[in-house]
């Protein structure tokens, strides 16, 4: 994916041209709601040591799909009075995510538009993150998010003040977006998305090709290793001089030994470093227009 910051510009101008009068928080909300799964995968993977990285990442892949989103969307629109166009303007961020997100080259990897009718991962592939369409993104991005603060910390913010219905019908579907993926695991399982059916029957994994997107390759007395999925797999063929993150593409030569046919290196901190400033903006936005609204003398009833 894009980070945070390319995100919030491109798409803050694409959904006001549709929704002219859309507050420019929702608009970044639903930004990151595509990429709640792959967030809530790094705390348990970090919490949970133990856990299978399979088949969380299976649930994460199902998760991060447009419909299961769509019902994110949902959670946060049943806070609201007016659900519908909230939800629009959240839906609509989010199928914009998804669409820059296929702009890029991922190898073994891509979006879900049409899930769980169909498994196979939708890529364009047209420009790495690291690249000048990206760094375009990411500088008009910072400019729109400061352009457009004044305008964000002013405007109340929609789900306030709550209500114990809204709340119970946004707990409800956020209990459904937690459990549904489960039902639908063997989606992109049979579909071998991001090569996790590869990976997983690790007995019949010898010649058969793989993919990774962003792993760690690191330099060791014993041989240089990819770091993938939980696994340290030895490497053959284009090997690195150095430590790097990179995106892989070869096949199985032994169990736990890939060669490399084709490797592409990511600077480690620009995208997770944008994204960082991208939601601390974000936080910061909802923060203050929270903390705006208390402070006035004009705040409405609960809602009913």
């Amino acid at each position: 994916m894009p980070n945070a910051l390319a995100h919030f510009g491109i798409q803050g101008v694409l959904t006001r041209s549709v929704i002219p009068s859309a507050d420019p928080k929702l608009i970044f909300l639903g930004c990151v709601l595509p990429d709640v799964p792959w967030i809530l995968q790094r705390v348990v993977l970090g919490l949970v040591p133990g856990i299978d990285p399979y088949t969380l990442r299976l649930y994460v892949i199902v998760q991060a799909s447009l419909f299961m989103t769509l019902l994110l969307c949902g959670a946060f629109a049943c806070l609201s009075r007016t659900p519908g166009p909230i939800f629009g303007i959240l839906a609509v961020s989010a199928v914009l995510h998804l669409g820059l997100d296929a702009l890029q080259i991922k190898w073994a990897n891509g979006v879900h538009f049409f899930a769980p009718i169909s498994w196979e991962l939708f890529n364009v592939g047209w420009f790495w993150p690291e690249s000048w369409p990206t760094y375009l993104l990411t500088g008009f991005g910072l400019g729109y998010v400061v352009w457009s603060w004044k305008t964000a910390v002013h405007v109340k913010p929609y789900c306030l003040p709550l209500s114990f219905r809204k709340n119970s019908l946004c707990l409800s579907l956020v209990v459904v977006y937690m459990v549904l993926p489960l039902v639908f695991l063997d989606g992109p399982l049979i579909a071998n998305n991001h090569f996790v059916n590869t990976l997983k029957t690790s007995s019949e994994r010898i010649g058969r090709p793989v993919e990774f997107d962003r792993k760690l390759y690191l330099k060791s007395s014993n041989g240089d290793v990819v770091k993938g999925f939980g696994e340290d797999f030895h490497v053959r063929g284009q090997t690195l001089n150095h430590q790097s993150t990179v995106s892989i593409r070869g096949r199985f030569v032994e169990l736990d030994t890939i060669e490399f046919l084709d490797v592409h290196e990511h600077d480690p901190w620009f995208r997770n470093g944008s994204s960082y400033i991208g939601l601390l903006a974000l936080v910061g936005m909802w923060a203050m227009a929270g903390w705006r609204y208390y402070q006035s003398s004009d705040r409405e009833k609960p809602l009913e």
